[in-house]
């Protein structure tokens, strides 16, 4: 029997999993650590989009490429963080982190699919259902839902200055 306990105590200290959910203010020093490089990675891909609208060029699609890919792997980094066994998310916002962890999954997509089109009409148009506050894509308040049961500022850039 003692071996079991030592067994089950040490797979909890190995995995990092301690079956206590993490207070508000820590769920939401998790929540801008992970939502940030998000954050980020979206600036740096909107800023190269738009700098083809703003000086009336051709887009640079090796640099949009890359960019979206940067988007991509930060979607995927944040999805596997807040997915992970030690994310014990406060009941307020469990199910909320969820509904977003689960939408972020079509962000992956549809920046896979932008970091691999080579044509400047391709990539507009999924640009613009993506970016569209109207499509489906961008229709959930969950986020900002999350960061009031956290305490966090609405504002993205503020709240993730310093990080």
């Amino acid at each position: 029997m003692r071996r079991i306990a030592l067994t089950i105590i040490t797979a909890v200290a190995l995995t990092g999993c301690s079956g206590a959910s993490l207070t508000v203010p820590e769920a939401g020093e998790f929540y801008l650590d992970g939502v940030c490089p998000v954050n980020f990675a979206n600036d740096d891909l909107a800023l190269e989009v738009n700098r083809a609208y703003i000086l009336d060029e051709p887009m640079n699609m090796k640099a949009v490429n890359e960019k979206a890919a940067t988007a991509r792997d930060a979607y995927r980094s944040v999805i596997e963080k807040f997915s992970a066994d030690t994310a014990a998310w406060p009941e307020v916002v469990d199910a909320d982190v969820d509904v977003v962890v689960d939408n972020w999954y079509t962000d992956v997509s549809i920046t896979n699919q932008m970091a691999e089109i080579s044509d400047q009409a391709s990539f507009e148009t999924l640009w613009s259902v993506w970016t569209d506050p109207a499509s489906q894509v961008n229709t959930s308040g969950t986020p900002q839902k999350i960061r009031a049961k956290l305490g966090l500022s609405p504002d993205l850039s503020t709240s993730c200055e310093g990080r």
